[in-house]
């Protein structure tokens, strides 16, 4: 019986042994897990804050666009009004009528014989 109760505690000094190193072995791991999350928080944090930075940069982009297209057809609006002029003097320097006699002077120096 003395054996048996001896066999007895040593298994169970085994087994508490065992159990304490798995404890250990949980802690580190709930440790690493710990670490591992708040790396991956803060990796999240770091991809919010590109993320909102990038939106920034596209809004900003976004009214640049708007500012050049309203000077393009600001542009055009003024290229388009410069040609209806140019072809008004046109017409009008091809009617004698039209034309003062200064006008008339200059058209005839400027007219190939």
């Amino acid at each position: 019986m003395k054996q048996d109760l001896s066999k007895f505690s040593a298994e169970y000094s085994r087994l508490v042994e065992q159990e304490k190193q798995i404890a250990q072995q949980l802690e580190l791991q709930r440790q690493e897990s710990g670490k591992a999350l708040e790396l991956m928080n803060g990796k999240q944090e770091e991809a919010q804050a590109q993320l909102k930075n990038l939106y920034a940069s596209l809004d900003s982009i976004k009214k640049q666009n708007q500012e050049l297209v309203a000077k393009l057809e600001s542009t055009k609006d003024k290229a388009t009004e410069l040609s209806r002029q140019v072809q008004r003097a046109a017409s009008m320097m091809e009617q004698p009528a039209a034309r003062t006699p200064q006008q008339q002077e200059r058209f005839r120096r400027v007219q190939p014989n």
